[in-house]
């Protein structure tokens, strides 16, 4: 009698989650989308996209979702639309069970600003890709600039790479501009004390610091961290003794030794 009893509960208990599930989809088909919710994850250091751009973006795309059934709504397609916007870096889209669209964008982060020669400035990114400025927003990065040939056409729509601009035979300075950037920002110490690095007509790199009246004469790309822990030396145990200001520049091209040169007069 036990068994029959519990084979009863557990034939009851099926048939009710049939039910249950079928009534629910049966309702979710007639869901339609009440609500579109935006979350921008990294709001807080970057405004280069808003709520209002996002549904906007979806209105010229034709992809007008409110009202409609939200089984109809292809989220694959719509992650496709935002994630070709040039400011942002990962788009995701899914559904909820109370008729909304959600929506979750994260940003490309730039980490340096680019000014060639020919006056024409865009930002380069965590990953190594070139950004276009925006109207809306602008972020407080390092400053490169100086002689700097590369131009980046097509800036308003395009995202390049410069991991893939690599080319020993030309040496691209862009490559060398994000690898100098990248380990700047990547260290509180550097990124508190470089303002800005400027490219000389021999493709040296100057750095421009926050504090005191000289100038970095920092050379190629090559040799990063040793030339930066010379320099930190420095500023730790010379700089202190001698004087913040006493030199107007400090030169690091050479192995094993920085040369100081002294202001005159």
């Amino acid at each position: 009698m036990k068994k029959v009893k519990n084979v009863f509960i557990w034939v009851s208990l099926i048939v009710y989650l049939v039910v249950a599930f079928s009534f629910a989809a049966s309702k979710s088909d007639e869901l339609v989308c009440s609500n579109i919710n935006v979350i921008i994850t990294d709001s807080l250091e970057n405004n280069f996209v808003s709520e209002d751009d996002v549904v906007a973006l979806m209105k010229r795309n034709e992809m007008e979702i409110m009202g409609y059934h939200l089984n109809s709504i292809n989220t694959n397609v719509l992650e496709g639309v935002l994630n070709e916007k040039t400011v942002i870096r990962h788009a995701e889209v899914f559904k909820t069970v109370d008729g909304s669209i959600n929506v979750k964008i994260k940003q490309r982060r730039p980490i340096v600003r680019v000014y060639n020669r020919y006056g024409h400035s865009f930002y380069i990114d965590q990953l190594g890709s070139t950004m276009p400025l925006s109207r809306k927003f602008t972020s407080h990065v390092l400053i490169v600039s100086g002689h700097i040939d590369q131009k980046i056409d097509g800036l308003k729509d395009v995202s390049l790479n410069c991991s893939k601009l690599i080319d020993k035979q030309s040496e691209n300075i862009l490559f060398d501009i994000f690898q100098i950037a990248n380990f700047i920002q990547k260290s509180p110490f550097w990124e508190a004390q470089i303002e800005q690095v400027y490219v000389n007509s021999n493709g040296g790199f100057e750095l421009i610091p926050r504090v005191g009246a000289h100038v970095i004469e920092f050379g190629d790309a090559s040799e990063l961290e040793y030339k930066f822990k010379k320099l930190k030396a420095l500023y730790e145990k010379g700089f202190p003794l001698k004087g913040w200001n006493n030199y107007n520049r400090i030169n690091l091209k050479y192995s094993n030794q920085v040369i100081c040169t002294k202001k005159i007069g």
